[in-house]
């Protein structure tokens, strides 16, 4: 019925959603309050993830490889752009009036790292993931600048601080800098220590440790956005509000559809991308809501309710949405 490779979409959603069941339930019966969750969050975000993008892009990342996809942190820009586009255009028609900027700032931030991360690796491996980690990087210039500014209001150059100042950037910048300074670094967490000079020694043990603290990134993420879903607001039980099923709408169906428009005609006009790049870019355009926009609109003073009611239902639908729409996207040449 199902292509392999949506199958393998379609499983991996699957045993993504235990590991939020467990956060979710860690945080219902009190095993993790609210600090709790906040420092496996910031844990993950400021040390795990950055690990991981280190270790990662360190090992893949060479000249070749840049120059084949030195345009992913442009797509990721790129896709941002037109999913707040989407937004813009359909929360007039949701009755979103009074929530405009909570409702365009939810369609425009997606989970661009931590759900399709663990797809992208079932499919395409380390390739997948490189291709993830550099995408991404644009995805965050869009949030940090334009989304974020869109929450507030006005433009905040405080946020384009945090963005030059992020630990995964850095993170990002530092590795593609040390993979093509010095090549021998690649090879240096696989080394045999038989012989190996003690220098060696040392920094393939730095490594192998910064590639053990990368691998916890996706099932405390998992944990913490399982311990961040708040059925209040969901629609679950109750009436769906109109600016909610805009923001689900927009989210999972429109941005995704509008992407995939941008790619065949980009595709019509002569620019073909290599298989994983383009999967990658679709698959990160169907994600759900990102579940960090709860914390940001409490902090930047948007809609909390309609975030936290857009972040709970739109990760529960992507399990059917994402494996359909990358189905379709197959069928459609993508």
């Amino acid at each position: 019925m199902f292509s392999s490779s949506t199958g393998v979409v379609l499983l991996k959603i699957l045993s993504l959603l235990p590991l939020m069941l467990v956060g979710w339930l860690a945080a219902r019966r009190g095993w993790a309050g609210r600090d709790t969750v906040a420092a496996a969050s910031r844990f993950t975000v400021d040390l795990a993830l950055p690990a991981l993008t280190f270790t990662q892009l360190l090992r893949t990342v060479t000249p070749g490889t840049l120059r084949e996809q030195w345009f992913l942190p442009l797509a990721g820009a790129g896709v941002m752009i037109l999913a707040w586009l989407a937004g813009v255009a359909t929360s007039p028609m949701f009755g979103a009036r009074g929530r405009w900027a909570t409702f365009v700032f939810l369609v425009t931030v997606s989970n661009s790292v931590y759900l399709p991360l663990p797809i992208a690796q079932a499919l395409y491996g380390d390739d997948g993931v490189r291709a993830v980690l550099l995408f991404n990087v644009g995805m965050q210039a869009v949030q940090w600048t334009l989304a974020i500014g869109t929450l507030l209001g006005r433009p905040e150059w405080r946020t384009v601080r945090d963005l030059a100042l992020s630990p995964g950037l850095l993170a990002t910048v530092a590795a593609i800098t040390a993979a093509l300074a010095v090549p021998a670094l690649r090879t240096l967490e696989g080394l045999d220590p038989r012989g190996a000079a003690p220098a060696a020694l040392l920094g393939s043990a730095l490594l192998q440790a910064l590639s053990l603290l990368g691998t916890l990134t996706i099932p405390l993420a998992l944990m913490v956005t399982g311990a961040r879903l708040d059925v209040r607001g969901s629609g679950l039980g109750g009436r769906l509000s109109l600016p909610l099923g805009g923001v689900l709408f927009s989210r999972l169906l429109l941005a995704p559809a509008v992407t995939g428009l941008a790619m065949l005609l980009a595709a019509g006009a002569g620019i073909h991308l290599d298989e994983v790049s383009r999967r990658v870019i679709f698959l990160i355009a169907c994600a759900p809501v990102a579940i960090n926009c709860g914390v940001f609109t409490e902090r930047y003073g948007g809609d909390s309710s309609l975030a936290a009611g857009a972040i709970f239902s739109s990760t529960l639908l992507s399990v059917v949405s994402v494996p359909a729409l990358f189905f379709l996207a197959e069928l459609a040449g993508l």
